[in-house]
């Protein structure tokens, strides 16, 4: 059971770092959209932004949004899906707690026959 739990805290983890730096790409990807955006028209950043608009149709802003995007959806995925496998085990560890109390109960029954 640890090595489970340790494995999936790894994988989550993953996850994390990989969402996190599909955000970080999309980010300056948006930063360098917007500098070739509203830099004078002899920056080397336009011609950068108008080849990516030739090879892929859309500047490096608008694909800076979708990889942000994809990031975001990777990190939000990631944390409700370590949320509702918490709640579980919260879940799983009450009712045991439950069941060990009910069980105490019990044995303070004494059972006797009549005759």
């Amino acid at each position: 059971m640890a090595l489970s739990k340790k494995s999936s805290l790894v994988i989550e983890i993953i996850f994390y770092v990989l969402g996190g730096l599909l955000a970080l790409w999309g980010l300056t990807y948006i930063v360098l959209g917007l500098l070739s955006a509203n830099l004078n028209p002899s920056n080397p950043f336009i011609a950068v932004d108008d080849t990516i608009k030739q090879l892929f149709g859309l500047g490096m802003f608008y694909w800076g949004l979708i990889i942000l995007a994809i990031g975001a959806v990777i990190i939000i995925t990631t944390l409700c899906i370590a949320a509702k496998k918490n709640d579980r085990q919260f879940e799983r560890e009450a009712r045991r707690q439950a069941r060990l109390a009910q069980a105490k109960k019990a044995e303070n029954i004494i059972d006797a026959e009549v005759k």
